[in-house]
């Protein structure tokens, strides 16, 4: 995706058709986007979906702070288990 198309990506057109078994992760703190995560959550029709919103948390710890990491990955891989055939 180049950088013009990031800008003009509009996530609701993808969200809104999507079928398969969707896990949305978002940080608390992730400066005011945690109603844009559940608005996108909204969109997606498929039945099997989950919104885990992450207490405390800002975007970025998801790629650095294993304090974080580790227990999302668990969460990741317990989601991926359960739905994921």
């Amino acid at each position: 995706m180049s950088d013009a198309e990031v800008w003009t990506f509009n996530v609701d057109d993808y969200a809104a058709k999507l079928q398969c078994p969707t896990l949305i992760i978002h940080g608390e703190r992730s400066d005011g986007f945690e109603a844009a995560a559940q608005h996108v959550f909204r969109k997606v029709p498929a039945q099997n979906k989950k919104l885990i919103i992450v207490d405390g948390v800002f975007h970025t710890r998801f790629y650095d702070d294993p304090l974080v990491i580790e227990p999302t990955a668990t969460e990741v891989a317990k989601w991926f288990k359960d739905n994921v055939k």
